[in-house]
C-alpha cells in the first residue's frame, strides 16, 4: 500500500508541474523576460529564443 500510495504522490506532483508549466506556457515571454532583467538568463538566449 505504501508503495503505492509513494507512486501516486509522485504522478500527482509531475502532473502538477505539467500543469503549471502549461498556464505559464502563454506568458513565456514575460517569465523569460523577467528572468533575463534577474541575470538568471542572457540577454542574447532569451531574445534568440522569444
Amino acid at each position: 500500500m505504501a508503495d503505492t500510495a509513494r507512486r501516486c504522490r509522485t504522478y500527482c506532483r509531475w502532473l502538477a508541474m505539467i500543469v503549471v508549466a502549461y498556464m505559464s506556457w502563454r506568458h513565456r515571454a514575460d517569465i523569460l523576460g523577467t528572468m533575463r532583467d534577474a541575470g538568471v538568463l542572457p540577454k542574447a538566449w532569451v531574445e534568440e529564443k522569444s
